[in-house]
């Protein structure tokens, strides 16, 4: 029985081994080329815990299990600050070439009371304006009200980037007619900034969908899995398309530039991987412990403000308060 035991966590071990390693070929790894992958990159996290997990009760069995486990971890080890941040808060008084930017999907700020009994436009409101926030990027904003009320903005559809700073020029990015991006050239004390605000394609699950995925019991309803795996491989290789216009659009560019927004996305994915290239990571610069941004399911990181590589962040938050399906992210940059 003893053996047995030790055969059936040893193979459990190695597929976690292999199915990990798989995953670090997903943000590399164009879903349009191999969407599969994608889908194995969702369980980055799980993997590892899954290794762990199986790593302790094998090693009373042959301590020598534990070489090839962790040279897989190691590997990993880059990744794992995607997901959980361990950053060093430098004591720093405010510079005058700091900006203090917050990215939200604010649900159109509960349209259809989906939080009951709660003035969300006002709380929203007051989120905002008690952080100080310079610059806000809105996801999923609402035309028919203006509760975030700066004195430059420029809104369309349901983005909208609101500033305390000139904005001197703006655009929009269509993907077939499909509105996934607006972007602002801000006049800021010396020099010209570019802020991009971009929604990707949602994965488009309903209420039962999440359900399910939160009760871990996918296996039990095949149908209605399959047909959440179908979702995914759709909106994979269609946040795939988006991505590849943005960055040719933001090619375009000798500014240097902000990016925030939902990304629908994992930080193993594609999407984060292309949009973060020559970036900084505002979580990964300066967060502290999990990001998870989407509330309905945890440890799981879909809004990200990116920006200049040759700039600073400070003091990254990821709001606490539930004034939608997403939590709102703040940071300050200090543009040296």
């Amino acid at each position: 029985m003893r053996k047995l035991f030790f055969y059936i966590l040893l193979t459990l071990n190695v597929i976690l081994n292999s199915l990990l390693l798989l995953s670090l070929l997903s943000p590399y790894t164009h879903p349009s080329f191999m969407w599969p992958i994608s889908f194995i990159g969702l369980f980055f996290p799980i993997f590892i815990l899954g290794i762990i997990c199986t790593l302790i009760p094998l090693l009373f069995y042959n301590k020598k299990i534990i070489y090839i486990n962790l040279i897989v971890i190691l590997i990993s080890l880059p990744f794992v600050t995607r997901f959980f941040a361990i950053s060093i808060e430098e004591s720093e008084n405010n510079h005058e070439n700091e900006l203090t930017i917050m990215s939200y999907n604010v649900r159109l700020f509960n349209q259809y009371k989906w939080i009951k009994n709660i003035n969300i436009e006002d709380e929203i409101s007051q989120l905002v304006y008690k952080n100080n926030i310079d610059i806000a990027c809105i996801q999923e904003y609402r035309q028919t009200i203006n509760p975030i009320n700066f004195k430059y903005n420029f809104t369309s559809k349901n983005l909208g980037i609101y500033s305390n700073y000139p904005i001197i020029n703006n655009g929009e990015i269509k993907s077939e007619k499909n509105l996934i991006c607006i972007f602002a050239d801000i006049q800021f004390t010396n020099k010209v900034i570019r802020v991009y605000n971009l929604h990707l394609a949602s994965n488009s699950f309903s209420n039962e969908n999440l359900a399910l995925i939160q009760s871990l019991e996918m296996e039990r309803n095949i149908g209605e899995s399959l047909g959440i795996i179908k979702r995914l491989r759709n909106s994979f290789i269609l946040r795939g398309r988006e991505v590849d216009l943005i960055k040719s659009e933001i090619e375009k560019t000798d500014l240097p530039i902000i990016i925030c927004g939902d990304f629908n996305d994992t930080p193993m994915s594609y999407a984060y991987e292309e949009l973060k290239k020559n970036m900084n990571d505002a979580f990964i610069e300066s967060g502290q412990g999990f990001g998870d941004t989407f509330i309905k399911i945890p440890m799981l990181r879909i809004d990200y403000i990116l920006y200049h590589k040759e700039w600073k962040s400070k003091e990254f938050i990821t709001h606490q308060e539930n004034y939608s399906d997403h939590r709102a992210i703040s940071t300050s940059i200090v543009m040296e």
